[in-house]
């Protein structure tokens, strides 16, 4: 099976959105870990922790847009 170019910049395109979203919750993680204790997080904690999230969903969803070997007809 070979892949083509744009299974390729698919998969390298999924891969790296990933990583910037566990990147980003690791961020918000630590950022709340250091920050002193209040009633309230961080708005800078929520909004890079809905940024992971909305990351994350956006990595999933390439899957949608990319075609697969399986279901790319045969040339």
């Amino acid at each position: 099976m070979v892949m083509t170019n744009i299974e390729i910049a698919g998969n390298t395109a999924k891969e790296e959105i990933a990583t910037i979203a566990r990147q980003a919750m690791g961020l918000a993680t630590g950022l709340q870990s250091v920050a002193p204790a209040t009633s309230a997080s961080s708005a800078s904690v929520v909004y890079l922790m809905e940024t992971a999230k909305q990351l994350a969903i956006v990595s999933d969803q390439l899957d949608e847009f990319a075609p697969s070997a399986e279901n790319r007809p045969e040339m």
